[in-house]
C-alpha cells in the first residue's frame, strides 16, 4: 500500500533532498529548543507544568537527547527506515502532548504549540521522503 499526498506535495517530493534537509533543519530546530527547556532557559523549574511528571530538566534534556539521535541517525544511516522511524517518532510526540495537555497548567503553552507546528512539517517532510521512488531502497545522495 503506497500512501497518497496532495498534489503539491507530490511536486515537490520530486526533490527528496530538499526534504531531507528539511527534515534534518527541523529535527535539530527541536533539539536545541527542547535542550533550552531542559537548561531552564526557557522555563524555569518552578514552572514545570505537571505535578507527577519528570523534572523539567530531565524531560528537556532526553527529548534533546531523542531529537538529536534521529539528525544523527539522518545523517549517519539515511534511508526508508530511519525515515519510518523519524515518522512513528514524531507521531507519537504529538499524540503524547496532546494526550499529556489536561494534566498540565496551563493545558497548551507558545512553546509547546510552536515545537508541535515544527513537528507536523517533519512528519509531512519525512511522508514526502517515504513516498518518493527514487529513495526507496537506498539513502538519498549528499548535496
Amino acid at each position: 500500500m503506497r500512501l497518497e499526498l496532495p498534489g503539491r506535495l507530490v511536486r515537490a517530493a520530486a526533490h527528496p533532498v530538499l526534504f531531507r534537509n528539511v527534515v534534518l533543519a527541523l529535527t535539530a530546530i527541536c533539539a536545541v529548543v527542547y535542550f533550552a527547556i531542559g537548561a531552564g532557559l526557557i522555563y524555569h523549574e518552578s514552572m514545570r507544568t505537571t505535578e507527577h511528571g519528570p523534572a523539567l530538566w530531565v524531560f528537556g534534556f532526553s527529548a534533546a537527547a531523542a531529537f538529536a539521535l534521529g539528525v544523527a541517525l539522518m545523517l549517519l544511516r539515511p534511508g526508508r527506515v530511519v525515515w519510518t522511524l523519524g515518522a512513528l517518532f514524531m507521531v507519537f510526540v504529538i499524540w503524547a502532548y496532546i494526550a499529556v495537555a489536561p494534566e498540565r497548567d496551563p493545558h497548551y503553552e507558545i512553546w509547546g504549540v510552536s515545537l508541535k507546528v515544527l513537528q507536523a512539517i517533519t512528519l509531512v517532510a519525512l511522508l514526502g521522503l517515504l513516498t518518493n521512488d527514487r529513495g526507496r531502497n537506498k539513502a538519498l545522495p549528499a548535496r
